[in-house]
């Protein structure tokens, strides 16, 4: 979840508590651009797919969760390339909340040089975002090769992947930072405030 500074800074501490320290801090957040009209088009698709195929029942259902799994893999593989930048330089990922990514810097582990750290990161998501899709665009034209064997036997065209972009926000000032949440249930090293 943390990079490996992280880590062992969080393990040094005797004692994990809900109290929160005030410090000067950068918090980053990223998600996909259009990513609720992307979900939109794909259930729209998938809905005309099945009234057009005729598909009713399972078979249905099936085609649903079909589309709903591959509109999952592409959140996945989106928020595991950021959180993957995130840690490569240095910073404490938060959460994610659908698919937006949060993450800050300066704590546990104090870091001068928070805000650089996540401004490089930010930097180096919008990098790696391109190199997701000229994969992707790669994965297209394959599909599209497939498809037209896949049209010859009678089977359903895969469909063509979407272009990912993506749009990061970077705040630093002080916040609270520590623990979150409830002891006999859930806690989350966190930061708030209105920085």
């Amino acid at each position: 979840i943390v990079s490996p500074n992280v880590v062992q800074e969080l393990l040094k501490a005797e004692q994990l508590s809900l109290g929160g320290a005030r410090r000067e801090l950068t918090v980053f957040f990223a998600d996909v651009r259009g990513f609720t009209e992307l979900t939109d088009r794909a259930q729209v698709a998938a809905e005309e797919h099945v009234k057009s195929a005729g598909l009713s029942g399972p078979e249905a259902e099936a085609y649903f969760e079909q589309q709903s799994s591959e509109v999952l893999q592409t959140v996945n593989l989106y928020l595991a390339t950021i959180a993957d930048v995130i840690k490569g330089h240095r910073g404490t990922l938060d959460k994610y909340i659908g698919d937006c990514v949060m993450a800050f810097w300066g704590a546990p582990t104090p870091n001068a040089r928070h805000a650089v750290d996540a401004v490089c990161a930010a930097v180096e998501a919008q990098q790696a975002m391109e190199r997701l899709n000229v994969q992707r665009e790669q994965e297209n034209a394959r599909r599209e090769v497939e498809n037209v064997q896949r049209k010859s036997q009678g089977l359903d065209p895969l469909p063509e992947l979407p272009r990912l972009a993506l749009g990061t926000g970077i705040n630093s000032g002080f916040m609270t930072v520590g623990l979150m949440g409830s002891d006999s249930h859930i806690l989350n090293y966190t930061v708030f405030g209105r920085e």
